[in-house]
Parts: structure tokens; C-alpha cells; sequence
């Protein structure tokens, strides 16, 4: 059981990406209009954060440069998409969990670019439609950090710990 527990803590990130992915997929492959720029864009809105362990601040700008190329393409399918819209709160999420502060505040600048990219991409729009999906991704953005935080506070109680338990043999 504990196997099982460690796989699921270190695979389900990753198996909610591809989820994403699909549904993403599934969208862009319903639409009438602009589909062969779409479906591509649609992979590199959330694939690219199955590397995010690997390249923690790449993967997540790679997927925000691919949603303002969707917006750019047909505004309207951001404004509908579901799966476009949890692919973001993902790619906040993971902008704020695997990186250090530095990198996390410069991907929570692209991301509010992204957003305000978005939002003025929307039919009527308006400002307060801004500032909720700012608040809304920013929150996203805050869980991951503080995720990451606490898995550094713990590492360095670890350290800690062992240089304590050398010391005292």
C-alpha cells in the first residue's frame, strides 16, 4: 500500500496533464474553423508540463506562449474551451510548485500577461472579468508555492536532522 501511495503522489500530476490533454483534444477536434493550427497548439498547452520536473520553468512558458497562440488564432475557443481553462490552472499551479521564488514570481508576470492576453481576447469583455481570473490563476499560482515551499522546509529539516544524528555519534 505504501508503494501504491508514493506512485499515485508522484504520477498524478502527470496523469492529470494527460487528462487535460484529452480533453483539449477533444476540443480542438470539434471545431469548424482554424483546426490545423489548433490541434497542435491544444498538445503544447498542456504536454509540455509532463518535462516540467525536468525544465520547471520552460515547460510552463512553453504552454503559456501556446495558449496566446490559441487566443491569437480564434479568441473564442479560449473563451469556451473547459479544458483550456484548467490547462492554465495547471500550468499556474506548476509555476508556482517547481520553481524557486525568483522563477516563480517572473512565471506569475508571463501568467498574468497571458491572462490579460486572454481576457482581452473575450466578446465583451470587461475589467472585472480580468481581475477574477487574475485573483482565480493567482491562487492557483500561491497553492503550488507554498507547495514547494514546504517541500524545502523539509528537505532542510532533513539535512538538519542527520547533521544533528552525525554530530551526536
Amino acid at each position: 500500500m505504501d508503494r501504491l501511495s508514493r506512485l499515485a503522489r508522484r504520477y498524478a500530476f502527470d496523469a492529470l496533464v494527460l487528462a487535460l490533454a484529452v480533453v483539449v483534444q477533444v476540443e480542438m477536434w470539434q471545431l469548424e474553423e482554424d483546426r490545423v493550427a489548433l490541434v497542435p497548439l491544444g498538445l503544447t498547452v498542456t504536454l509540455p508540463l509532463l518535462a516540467v520536473r525536468r525544465i520547471p520553468f520552460a515547460a510552463p512558458v512553453l504552454a503559456l506562449a501556446s495558449m496566446n497562440g490559441i487566443v491569437l488564432i480564434s479568441g473564442q475557443t479560449a473563451e469556451d474551451s473547459v479544458g483550456l481553462f484548467f490547462g492554465g490552472m495547471a500550468v499556474a499551479w506548476a509555476i508556482g510548485r517547481f520553481n524557486a521564488l525568483r522563477f516563480a514570481l517572473v512565471g506569475l508576470g508571463a501568467l498574468w500577461v497571458t491572462l490579460a492576453n486572454v481576457t482581452y481576447h473575450f466578446e465583451d469583455s470587461a475589467a472585472g472579468d480580468y481581475v477574477w481570473v487574475l485573483v482565480f490563476f493567482s491562487a492557483a499560482w500561491l497553492t503550488g508555492a507554498a507547495f514547494h515551499r514546504r517541500e524545502q522546509q523539509a528537505r532542510e529539516l532533513t539535512a538538519h536532522a542527520q547533521r544533528l544524528e552525525a554530530e551526536r555519534d
